[in-house]
């Protein structure tokens, strides 16, 4: 998948970075954060960094670029790319709110979120899904839309792991989350 990614986009990619690295000053003041965002980018794990780490890291690296990315917490990983200059925020889903806060470069992925569930069948409407109760991460575009289309039975966790657990010890119905994560962290808890 790497592969193909980096080849199709390769010259693409490097003109973006150089042109980022020429907008916003030396290429070495170029300073790179996100979070511990699983699957996509993973704090804990020195082997398996996420995928999106890795292919940040191949667009600096063919670029001749520096690239020591930092984690932190989320929302101060959004804030510190929002108000200082020279930061690279990779892992932020493009939202209409976000788009004036940042310079965006390219588009990494496009990431489907579902109502994940361990038992039953997933809801096919929002009517449906309105009747389950519902765990999704805080501050995320996934929670507005929740809030948005008048979700009443929700609850709102910091961190994916949490709403992991709630879903499998049953203290929710369903999880609204990008399903991708979803798989990722049901499997580090042993569900497959």
């Amino acid at each position: 998948m790497y592969g193909f990614f980096y080849k199709a986009n390769k010259y693409m990619i490097i003109s973006l970075l150089l042109f980022y690295s020429h907008a916003f000053g030396s290429s070495n003041s170029i300073m790179q954060i996100t979070a511990d965002l699983p699957p996509f980018t993973v704090e804990d794990s020195k082997e398996q960094r996420g995928f999106l780490y890795e292919i940040v890291g191949l667009m600096h690296q063919h670029a001749n670029l520096p690239y020591k990315p930092r984690f932190s917490p989320w929302p101060r990983a959004q804030k510190t790319a929002r108000e200082k200059n020279n930061y690279l925020i990779f892992g932020l889903t493009r939202t209409k709110n976000r788009e004036p806060n940042y310079l965006w470069i390219v588009n990494l992925l496009s990431i489907e979120v579902s109502f994940v569930m361990i038992t039953g069948s997933p809801p096919k409407t929002l009517v449906e899904a309105k009747r389950l109760s519902i765990s999704v991460a805080r501050e995320t575009p996934w929670s507005r839309f929740l809030n948005k289309n008048n979700f009443k039975r929700i609850q709102l966790v910091t961190k994916e792991i949490q709403n992991a657990r709630m879903l499998i010890y049953n203290r929710v119905d369903a999880w609204y989350v990008p399903t991708v994560r979803a798989f990722y962290l049901l499997k580090k808890e042993d569900i497959t």
